[in-house]
């Protein structure tokens, strides 16, 4: 296992968001296969002004320690109705954005796509 470390990078939005969604951002442990990820660490950010489609939205993660043998990727959800959960008219991503061991980055760029 190995220390602290940062994970950063930028969220783009692919679609409008409304003033009061909330972001988050999570870096999860997707190491086991057949079981659910694991989130180690999150990152909450308040859209009180909303956010135009294409917009950029900066976020930092620290992750408290890694298993270099593990997989990590992140993950991010745009909570348009401030339920915590996934729901229509939300964004997520959609696609695997590996980080931090096996050769990956500490630093990605992650598409959110309205569901």
């Amino acid at each position: 296992m190995s220390g602290p470390r940062i994970v950063s990078g930028t969220l783009r939005l692919a679609d409008a968001v409304a003033p009061g969604a909330i972001v988050r951002v999570k870096v999860e442990d997707v190491s086991r296969l057949d079981a659910a990820a694991v989130a180690i660490a999150e990152t909450v950010l308040p859209l009180a002004a909303g956010a135009a489609a294409g917009a950029d939205i900066a976020f930092s993660i620290t992750v408290p320690a890694t298993d270099e043998r593990a997989t990590y990727v992140v993950r991010a959800h745009v909570d348009t109705s401030g339920s915590g959960d996934i729901s229509a008219g939300d964004l997520v991503s959609s696609q695997a954005y590996p980080v931090l061991t096996q050769g990956h980055p500490d630093r990605v760029v992650v598409e959110a796509r309205k569901i």
